[in-house]
């Protein structure tokens, strides 16, 4: 977890994604079979974060690292 938290910037807005990820995650019925561990979590975060967020491919063409993509969704705020 230590690593998924830096990855995504080690601040607040940080871990309130991880989480709302987590949360996502466990209540959709495929993704809580298949992310049991923080490493799975921190292999497939983006791709949860993108269909956790309805509409954020949209707004993601163009951008060019996971720092741009984070940006986007949060609707500016890294």
């Amino acid at each position: 977890m230590r690593l998924l938290i830096q990855d995504r910037g080690g601040d607040e807005a940080a871990v309130a994604e991880i989480r709302r990820t987590i949360e996502w995650c466990q209540a959709d019925g495929f993704w809580r079979c298949n992310i049991l561990s923080p490493g799975k979590l921190r292999a497939k975060f983006t791709q949860l974060v993108l269909k956790a967020t309805p509409g954020a491919s949209v707004h993601l063409i163009g951008r060019e690292s996971p720092s741009d993509l984070l940006r986007a969704i949060n609707g500016g705020a890294a």
